[in-house]
């Protein structure tokens, strides 16, 4: 797997659409497979637009005001496009995360396609440190990772059929029935086997 990273976003967290939208554009045109997105901005026709074309699985963090998504919609989660996969983040017993005062995942039994681990993820930070975070910022790279693990056993596959195999193999779980599309978080290793990698069979 080759990583890149295309940033539009300051040190500030601040950037301007048009950067999203040239940025996402760029992926299609070097011809990723997956883009992760673990953040937000206002509804913009020409962002949509630029995700469809672009043509790649975008995935994409729900984000974190304890929202329905299906009521109360958040871009680009809320886009409707068949190529985004939007991801919920979880805690360490597979609920829906959600820290009464501070924060919670949003949800959307339509909008909100699995969920994955966002609560106290192990991540880089910046000046090269690690520290303990959380949020569906740190849930949707473990999704693009899964897409990325996959994609490497069975280079083959396009973007829709990775997004049905990480779906189909995702684990049901109580707390996120009715939550999100699937009502399940992610399996790494059912996608594996789900998607017929070799080493595996």
């Amino acid at each position: 797997t080759r990583v890149a990273a295309l940033k539009w976003i300051d040190y500030a967290g601040y950037g301007e659409g048009y950067m999203a939208v040239e940025a996402i554009l760029y992926s299609g045109m070097m011809g990723f497979d997956i883009s992760s997105n673990s953040w937000h901005y206002y509804e913009m026709e020409s962002m949509r637009d630029a995700i469809e074309v672009a043509d790649i699985l975008f995935v994409v963090a729900a984000a974190n005001s304890a929202t329905d998504l299906d009521l109360y919609p958040d871009y680009p989660a809320s886009f409707d496009l068949d190529n985004i996969l939007v991801v919920a983040a979880t805690d360490h017993d597979d609920n829906l995360v959600y820290v009464p005062g501070w924060w919670g995942s949003n949800w959307g039994l339509t909008t909100v396609d699995v969920a994955a681990p966002g609560l106290d993820i192990y991540s880089s930070v910046p000046n090269n440190g690690y520290a303990n975070m959380s949020g569906t910022s740190m849930a949707c790279p473990h999704v693009a990772g899964i897409a990325s693990l996959v994609l490497s056993r069975n280079s083959n596959l396009h973007w829709s059929e990775l997004k049905d195999i990480i779906m189909i193999s995702s684990d049901p779980q109580p707390d996120l029935e009715g939550k999100c599309v699937t009502g399940a978080r992610v399996n790494a290793y059912e996608a594996l086997m789900e998607a017929g990698a070799p080493w595996l069979i």
